[in-house]
């Protein structure tokens, strides 16, 4: 809050001597008071002496009575409280905006890494020589058009549908895409993996054979 306030207490005895003796003759105190609330300075003083209390009030250094110095005093903090609250919901504001997008940024990423992964393994088994090996499972890859749709999904989506979810900033969207390729790199490793076997099992051709075990150090 822009607020500053300085308080001063001046307090004066006065003595009149004369030779060894003195004797009392006034006592005189003065409260001073500074603030500056909102950019707008207030400033008050009380002084008392024999008695007699005087007051006096400004704003930005001009006198006001007294009525309208607090008035004017309570606009001001009203106003500062208003400035420091809209302050405050700014930065919960822009809190929450940089957690929906560094999310959003996480998940992406996420995603892509799964596509790669998932991109690897389908290139692999992309070799002609071992498709007569397929080997599909419901618990891995259940049959080629399975593995076809696989790879245009991982080749174009993030061109497209993942492009535009993450503009979106579309949690949801990308919370489920994330769901139904998370497990596609282990699906298509253990699938390539029991083809490759298959093929190590039903085929005489070592050439392929040789290139199937090299295929496999990738």
């Amino acid at each position: 809050m822009n607020k500053k306030s300085k308080m001063f207490l001046l307090s004066f005895v006065l003595f009149e001597s004369l030779l060894l003796n003195a004797r009392y003759v006034r006592h005189a105190s003065v409260f001073l008071q500074e603030e500056i609330v909102s950019g707008i300075e207030f400033s008050s003083s009380i002084k008392s002496d024999r008695g007699k209390v005087e007051e006096l009030y400004f704003v930005n250094k001009i006198p006001v009575q007294k009525d309208d110095f607090y008035k004017e005093l309570e606009v001001a903090q009203l106003l500062e409280i208003r400035r420091e609250h809209e302050r405050i919901e700014r930065q919960k504001k822009n809190r929450i905006m940089f957690a929906d997008q560094a999310q959003v940024a996480i998940i992406e990423k996420m995603i892509k890494k799964r596509l790669q992964e998932s991109l690897r393994v389908l290139d692999l088994v992309q070799n002609e020589q071992l498709q007569p090996y397929f080997v599909f499972q419901r618990e891995t890859i259940d049959s080629l058009q399975k593995l076809l749709d696989m790879k245009q999904f991982a080749n174009s989506v993030p061109r497209g549908e993942l492009k535009e979810l993450v503009e979106d900033h579309d949690m949801r969207g990308l919370q489920e895409m994330l769901d139904t390729i998370e497990q596609w790199p282990d699906r298509l490793e253990l699938f390539f993996q029991a083809s490759v076997q298959n093929a190590i099992k039903n085929s005489d051709d070592t050439a392929m054979l040789k290139e199937l075990l090299g295929m496999l150090s990738q």
